[in-house]
Formats: structure tokens, C-alpha cells, sequence
């Protein structure tokens, strides 16, 4: 998605706002420990059930849902 080593996205949903430091392709930086986007997001927003956590998260004031559908977009022919 283009989104590199120690870039910072921001919770975008919930009431707790939240920045988290980009650690790999799976996996962040949040408070010095080391999460998986999904559980981080799920932690932080109160929920038990799997969700999306690209819905929730922002880089550069846009979606990662967004980015990653830009990123991996399939052309009609």
C-alpha cells in the first residue's frame, strides 16, 4: 500500500484518539508494544468481534481502506 517502516496513522472511528507508529506489513507500534492492526483496533474501540481494521484508520488524513482499494484496484478490460 505504499505505507512504510515508521509512519504514523491515526485512529480514525471510536472516542479514543490514537496514533500508532508502523512497524511491518502486519504489524504496529502502540504505548511501546507491538499489535497487530486488528486486535490493536478492537482493544481500543471495546469490541469482541473480528473486524476491518483498514475502516478505522487514517494516513494522511485518508482511509486505509481507501489506500489499499487505490493500491490493489483491479482494471476492467
Amino acid at each position: 500500500m505504499g505505507i512504510i517502516k515508521g509512519s504514523i496513522i491515526t485512529l480514525a472511528k471510536g472516542n479514543n484518539p490514537a496514533e500508532v507508529v508502523v512497524e511491518s506489513e502486519n504489524k504496529v507500534i502502540y504505548n511501546g508494544s507491538e499489535y497487530a492492526l486488528n486486535s490493536l483496533t478492537k482493544e481500543l474501540l471495546g469490541i469482541d468481534y473480528n473486524i476491518l481494521p483498514l475502516e478505522y484508520w487514517k494516513f494522511n488524513d485518508k482511509l486505509l481502506q481507501d489506500i489499499y482499494n487505490e493500491t490493489y484496484s483491479v482494471e476492467e478490460f
